[in-house]
């Protein structure tokens, strides 16, 4: 599986904040997942945990990529409820 840029861009109010503010409870989940899906997981854990922005919308993590000066968000191939 591989992660995708999205063609939608987020509201300019999106927070988003640098994904390593939230390394402990990122590596806890990340963690977690493994036993589920290790290479999802070992994907996640290649991110660049530094520079890859992440903000909350509608009740979910969302992950990003920057494309310039620009925030694109990647795809999610995952529903929300699947991943439950």
């Amino acid at each position: 599986m591989r992660l995708r840029m999205s063609r939608m861009t987020e509201p300019a109010a999106a927070a988003w904040q640098p994904v390593a503010l939230l390394d402990r409870q990122f590596r806890a989940n990340v963690a977690a997942l493994a036993t589920r899906d290790t290479a999802l997981a070992e994907q996640l854990r290649a991110l660049p945990a530094d520079e890859t922005p992440v903000t909350a919308v509608a009740g979910a993590l969302r992950l990003a990529g920057r494309v310039g000066d620009a925030i694109q968000p990647l795809h999610n191939a995952v529903p929300p409820q699947a991943a439950e």
